[in-house]
C-alpha cells in the first residue's frame, strides 16, 4: 500500500510541476500583452464546457448491455460445461521481505499492459 501510495505522490508532484510550469511559461509569453493574460488567465474563471451529447441517454446505454447480456446467455446455453482441469501446485508459503524499491523497479520494468496466456501454466 505504501508503494502505490508512494508512486501516486510521485506521479501527483509531477503533474502539478508540469501545471506550475504551464502557467509560468503562459503568464511569461503574456507578460507584455494585458488581454493575452486576461484571455488565458479567464479559463480558470470559467466552469468547464459541458461535453456535446451523442444522442445516447444512460437509458440506451443500459438497454443495450442488458440486451448484450441477454443474447450472450442465449447463444451459449445449450454449451456444455467448462471443462476446468485442476492440477497439482506447489504451496506458497514462503515469503521474503523486498524493498519498496524492488518493487518498484520490477513494476518500472513491465509492459504498460502485460498478460500471461493462460495456455503457459496447462
Amino acid at each position: 500500500m505504501t508503494l502505490l501510495i508512494s508512486i501516486g505522490g510521485r506521479k501527483r508532484s509531477y503533474f502539478r510541476t508540469k501545471n506550475a510550469i504551464y502557467w509560468s511559461s503562459a503568464v511569461a509569453e503574456c507578460r507584455h500583452d494585458g488581454k493575452a493574460l486576461w484571455t488565458k488567465l479567464s479559463v480558470l474563471h470559467r466552469p468547464p464546457t459541458v461535453a456535446s451529447t451523442s444522442g445516447h441517454s444512460v437509458d440506451d446505454f443500459a438497454e443495450f448491455f442488458v440486451k448484450k447480456v441477454a443474447d450472450i446467455r442465449s447463444a451459449t446455453s445449450n454449451a456444455p460445461a467448462a471443462m476446468i482441469a485442476f492440477r497439482q501446485t506447489p504451496p506458497f508459503s514462503h515469503f521474503y521481505q523486498v524493498s519498496e524499491k524492488e518493487v518498484y523497479d520490477q513494476l518500472s520494468k513491465m509492459a504498460s499492459k502485460s498478460c500471461y496466456s493462460w495456455t503457459k501454466y496447462t
